[in-house]
């Protein structure tokens, strides 16, 4: 007999070679940085919308996939913050929008795809994590990108299906999961109806990342989580961070879901720094 198949891994392989027919258009170019809008093709035809941005600091800079949360964009507030962090310490960002969102938005469809009512919400989170793959394949193909030194930092739903992906894409040299969490059937309560709650447990043995994360090491993973979360449970976080292995670090902000402090976007920049790009996150030339 062969080795067992991993079921799960086989919802998240893809096509590296696949065309990705890409389309940029500059948005802004000046002595600091230029930035483009970006559509390629991912997986299932699906085309993906993205933003890059590139500092002029050298002329092959790390590389940062953002990937935001509900309701959320490639443009969201938090994930601009994050990009001009990172930009400040030499990265280049991409940020894509995940599907139903943003330029991909549909009013027919539910936005909260990390929840395991459906399938169309556990093919939805699947086809994140695979547009992720596909953003670092665009990365990978351009010339004045380090697509080597790669790291990856997740925002809620974001960090939820980023952890699948960094699992099962090993050019990810880094993960930063910030609030995020796993094992969320906890946050069921026991189904009146004995079908729905057998499909949820079928959808989050797919997708939970409680299933996913140990896979991330030896990656090192740091996680980012707030003691006054009202969407994350905090046994939720310590689950997932329970899951993985090392190396592993999390670390507790006073904060609400959505109210983190900008330590914590420092911190996240500097374990990117060390841990993706190589580079000593307290020398000297950094933006503070």
């Amino acid at each position: 007999m062969g080795q067992e198949m991993d079921w799960r891994g086989e919802f998240y392989r893809h096509d590296p070679k696949l065309p990705l027919d890409a389309e940029e258009k500059l948005l802004k170019s000046d002595e600091r940085l230029d930035r483009w809008r970006v559509e390629f093709t991912g997986m299932h035809e699906h085309r993906v919308p993205a933003v890059l941005t590139r500092p002029r600091v050298a002329a092959r800079p790390p590389v940062a996939l953002i990937l935001h949360g509900v309701t959320g964009s490639k443009e969201a507030p938090y994930v601009r913050a994050a990009s001009r962090g990172l930009l400040g310490g030499g990265f280049a960002t991409i940020a894509i929008d995940s599907p139903y969102h943003g330029d991909r938005a549909r009013s027919d469809r539910d936005m909260r795809f990390h929840n395991f009512t459906s399938y169309t919400n556990r093919n939805a989170a699947v086809q994140s994590a695979l547009d992720c793959m596909r953003a670092i394949d665009y990365a990978q193909s351009r010339d004045d990108l380090d697509g080597e030194r790669l790291g990856f930092v997740g925002f809620s739903q974001g960090a939820i299906v980023g952890t699948a992906f960094c699992a099962h894409d090993e050019r990810v040299k880094a993960v930063a999961l910030v609030v995020g969490g796993g094992n969320f059937l906890r946050m069921y309560p026991p189904a009146k109806n004995p079908a729905a709650r057998a499909r949820a447990e079928r959808i989050a043995q797919t997708i939970d990342p409680v299933h996913h994360v140990a896979r991330i090491a030896p990656r090192p993973l740091l996680m980012i989580n707030a003691t006054r979360d009202e969407l994350i449970p905090r046994r939720c976080a310590e689950d997932l961070f329970d899951a993985a292995r090392s190396p592993k670090e999390i670390l507790w902000h006073e904060a609400t879901h959505s109210g983190l402090p900008a330590e914590a976007f420092r911190t996240v920049r500097a374990f990117l720094l060390r841990e993706a790009a190589g580079i000593d996150p307290d020398q000297e030339g950094l933006d503070r």
